[in-house]
């Protein structure tokens, strides 16, 4: 194949990709004009404040909430995280005390050098595991989908 031959077929594949994008592009944007006629209206703004976990989006969208059950519900919600928050903090002296009890107890079974270790490994997972302990496992995901990976 000539050079002049294969100039030719790069400048036509690059002007079939502009073109093919820009069609892409016309079609898209001429499709948010009738985005109602397709798809119905769109869904209602959230209220102001932290953005809703996916399972409160997915109440809202298969349950068809109303403005004011998904103001009511959000209600609910705040008021829940609020007392559970409050339960954590009561809880977590006692559960922290127990945690370094248990460190305490693996760490008179161990040998010196097994302790040191076991002292290092303790401080390199202390975060994943007070966090784990202390807030619990991440809750599943809805409606039976696969498990989140283990947190690292």
């Amino acid at each position: 194949m000539s050079r002049f031959v294969a100039v030719g077929v790069a400048i036509a594949l690059v002007l079939c990709g502009v073109i093919v994008g820009a069609l892409g592009t016309y079609l898209i944007l001429e499709g948010r004009g009738h985005r109602e006629e397709r798809w119905g209206p769109p869904p209602p703004p959230h209220p102001p404040g932290p953005p809703p976990g996916p399972f409160t989006r997915e109440m809202e969208d298969r349950l068809g909430l109303s403005r004011d059950q998904l103001d009511k519900i959000h209600a609910i919600l705040d008021d829940s995280r609020d007392k559970a928050d409050a339960m954590r903090r009561e809880l977590r002296p006692r559960l922290e005390a127990h945690l370094e009890e248990t460190r305490t107890k693996i760490a008179g079974v161990l040998d010196p050098e097994q302790r040191k270790k076991f002292e290092a490994m303790v401080e390199e997972n202390k975060a994943r595991a007070d966090r784990f302990m202390l807030d619990g496992p991440p809750p599943p995901p809805p409606f039976g989908g696969p498990p989140p990976p283990p947190p690292r």
